[in-house]
Formats: C-alpha cells, sequence, structure tokens
C-alpha cells in the first residue's frame, strides 16, 4: 500500500491526490455526470407522463419536478438524478408531479401560504 508524503494516509485516501486526479479527469467526469443526469431525467419525465399537470396546460416543454405535497418531501429529485441509481429514487418520484415554470412558480407561492414558508421563495410577477 502507497502512503502519500503529504499526509501519510494511503494514496487512495489522500484528499490532495483525488483532487489532483479530478483536474486530470474534469472532463470525461463531468460529462459521464451530466449524461448520466439527462438520461434519468429524460425517464423520470417518460414515467410521470411527460406534460405538465396544471389542469388544461398541455406544456410539453421545460417541465420541472415538484412535490404534489411538500410536506412529504425527503429530498430534492433533480440533485440526485446524476448521482443515484433511478431505481433508488422511485418512492420519491411517485409523490412527484411535472409542471411547467409559470405553473409551478403558481403552485410554490400557493403551498407557501398555506404551509407558511418565510420567504424561501423569491416571488416573481407571473404571466398568465
Amino acid at each position: 500500500m502507497k502512503i502519500c508524503p503529504c499526509c501519510g494516509k494511503p494514496t487512495k485516501n489522500c484528499k490532495k491526490k483525488k483532487a489532483e486526479w479530478y483536474q486530470r479527469n474534469k472532463k470525461s467526469v463531468l460529462k459521464k455526470i451530466n449524461g448520466q443526469y439527462q438520461e434519468n431525467r429524460k425517464l423520470v419525465i417518460e414515467q410521470l407522463g411527460g406534460v405538465c399537470s396544471y389542469p388544461g396546460c398541455n406544456c410539453t416543454v421545460d417541465l420541472q419536478l415538484d412535490h404534489i405535497n411538500p410536506l412529504e418531501k425527503e429530498f430534492n429529485i433533480s440533485e440526485r438524478l446524476s448521482s443515484w441509481d433511478i431505481r433508488k429514487l422511485q418512492p420519491e418520484i411517485k409523490k412527484c408531479q411535472l409542471l411547467c415554470p409559470p405553473h409551478h412558480l403558481k403552485k410554490t407561492l400557493e403551498d407557501a401560504k398555506i404551509y407558511g414558508y418565510n420567504g424561501s421563495h423569491k416571488r416573481r410577477k407571473l404571466k398568465s
């Protein structure tokens, strides 16, 4: 087992060596992560029907994941699409719906009134 001269730990545990490896391989690492994110996002959108869930809206572009009941939310799915196996995300995906950006904002503001969010969501003028 090789020992790192800078920290005395095994080289596989050395943060400096990991950082150097990442810098050398950054492009391929990011390409893999972004590819996994896009692939999983596409699967989730297909699973949830591929159209905005807001009544009367048939939008299919720029769809966003929204937890139907924010109190049941355990984590943001979007943050884990690139690093988690899609099967592990299924319980959380089942709590979600797809919304286009204007309807997602509208629902978020309504949820803020109901559940008492304290300014964590910036208010923007809705285009209706």
